[in-house]
């Protein structure tokens, strides 16, 4: 396993990999690089071939957050949303796709978001930037469809994540809110969505007005039978 980011290794992202290697029994490495440095992620895809061999699965999964009204929102802050969600990954999977397909097999996943499907106020340039990922994977897929290669991306509504955490933070700094009042105010009134049970959404609905925890998400993944009491 290959693990990226873009702060420079350290005793965390060493915890991390030797964390992964043991629960996974596989070796584990992690690649700094600051993907908005797009010209470089040739090199470190293909540095990570030569270290660890051919990449097989490749999750464009990095991102970030930026709340601002559209007038306050700087230019370089577009450009940099987009920069990291989208141009990096058009190019690492420009970097990884001709492998996958020589090698027989490939599977791409890009971490979009509800975001990605949906408008969001003060969330212009992570919006559009998820928009257009979709786009991307889409095409992709088309294109790769007569091949062993799989594009598809992931749309997960709001999830308690570090990412999303500081949003809460930081609104409940902004206007004085308790933590779980500026956690209500993020999932729900932000989209305007309205929060309600999990038992009144029918089959195949997502629960949009809701922030789920990792852990419940993790129990609707095994199906858990319990979930569902």
């Amino acid at each position: 396993i290959a693990l990226h980011g873009s702060r420079a290794a350290d005793e965390k992202t060493e915890a991390l990999a030797a964390q992964l290697a043991q629960a996974h029994g596989v070796h584990v490495r992690y690649y700094p690089l600051n993907l908005l440095e797009a010209a470089s992620i040739p090199a470190l895809a293909g540095r990570i071939a030569g270290e660890l061999g051919p990449i097989g699965i490749l999750v464009n999964n990095a991102g970030r957050q930026h709340l601002a009204a559209l007038p306050e929102l700087a230019p370089q802050v577009w450009d940099d949303m987009l920069a990291l969600h989208l141009t990096a990954a058009f190019h690492t999977i420009r970097a990884c796709v001709p492998a996958m397909v020589g090698q027989g097999w490939g599977r791409i996943i890009n971490m979009a978001s509800v975001s990605g499907l949906i408008g969001v106020p003060r969330k212009s340039a992570y919006v559009a930037s998820k928009h257009a990922l979709l786009g991307l994977t889409k095409s992709v897929a088309l294109e790769l469809a007569r091949t062993p290669v799989t594009c598809n991306a992931i749309c997960p509504g709001w999830v308690l994540t570090p990412l999303v955490q500081a949003q809460i933070d930081a609104l409940a700094s902004q206007q004085k809110l308790t933590r779980p009042s500026a956690q209500v105010a993020l999932a729900t009134a932000a989209n305007g969505f309205t929060s309600k049970p999990m038992e009144q959404y029918g089959d195949g609905q997502s629960p949009l007005g809701r922030l789920e925890w990792p852990a419940l998400l993790r129990k609707l993944d095994r199906m858990d039978p319990s979930f569902r009491d």
